[in-house]
């Protein structure tokens, strides 16, 4: 049978070896109360020890605890961005995002937008959401380098599919805008405010408000129907739904439903 509290036995006998896989599970199960009470004191010391060692994982988690003053340690950013450095040097893209987000803010040390953008892109290729959109973002504004829209939306793409909001509600807005090597499309832009909007964006919420009562073929405004296949376009008239379709939606609209099938699987 499941038992927490024989693991943790069998991890602490192997941590006390030097086993640094064995200290870093005993590390996580005193901070998670796992076989026992939560202790994050006894977690930093194991922590710690496994840290030394070169555990990639245990060095994110000491960076965390001396981030955010736990485990009896007093706040410190500069040895955070330390133990985040080391993790990050081994291809942990949670530590590549967070020594990332410290060299933007100047946390731990001096501001260093080039830097921050050297590890967001690290940690965005391995798939970091968060990652991905702050990396869309220095990309949008030349922030750590030059100015590329392209790029930008490239990232807010991949963010924006692993459902972050903000992600969505900018790549909606360059949709709407024809930004970043993209076509001008309503179709799309009403997509990702959408999906933005359900996670609670504000501004998604605004951009979509108007859209409703406007139709997307010749642009009167009034009280319109939506595509009944999409979802994401509205008309006046049945006229100007089928002279929409010959004038692009039908590939937009197929696009779109083909995001929607995959967003349900």
């Amino acid at each position: 049978p499941v038992s927490k509290e024989k693991a943790r036995l069998w991890y602490e006998k192997s941590a006390e070896q030097g086993n640094p896989g064995a200290q870093y599970n005993l590390a996580f199960m005193h901070k998670n109360g796992e076989g026992g009470p939560v202790s994050k004191e006894k977690a930093r010391v194991w922590y710690e020890k496994a840290a030394e060692q070169g555990h990639l994982k245990a060095q994110y988690n000491l960076g965390v605890l001396h981030s955010n003053g736990e485990g009896g340690l007093p706040v410190s950013k500069e040895k955070a961005r330390l133990w985040y450095e080391k993790s990050a040097e081994q291809g942990n893209p949670g530590a590549q995002y967070n020594l990332a987000f410290m060299h933007k803010n100047g946390e731990g040390g001096p501001v260093s937008k080039e830097k921050a953008r050297v590890w967001f892109e690290k940690s965005a290729e391995l798939g970091h959401p968060e990652a991905q959109f702050n990396l869309g973002v220095l990309h949008k504004n030349g922030e750590g380098g030059p100015v590329s829209k392209e790029k930008a939306r490239l990232w807010f793409e991949k963010s924006a599919e692993q459902g972050h909001p903000m992600a969505q509600y900018n790549l909606g807005f360059m949709h709407a805008m024809g930004e970043g090597g993209l076509p001008v499309s309503k179709e799309h832009a009403f997509f990702w405010f959408t999906r933005a909007d359900e996670q609670g964006v504000e501004q998604a919420a605004t951009a979509l408000e108007p859209v409703k009562s406007l139709c997307f073929s010749c642009g009167k405004t009034g009280k319109m129907k939506r595509c009944p296949q999409c979802k994401c376009a509205y008309y006046c008239s049945r006229e100007c739904q089928a002279a929409a379709w010959k004038c692009g939606h039908k590939a937009a609209c197929k696009q779109i439903r083909r995001k929607q099938q995959q967003s349900a699987n």
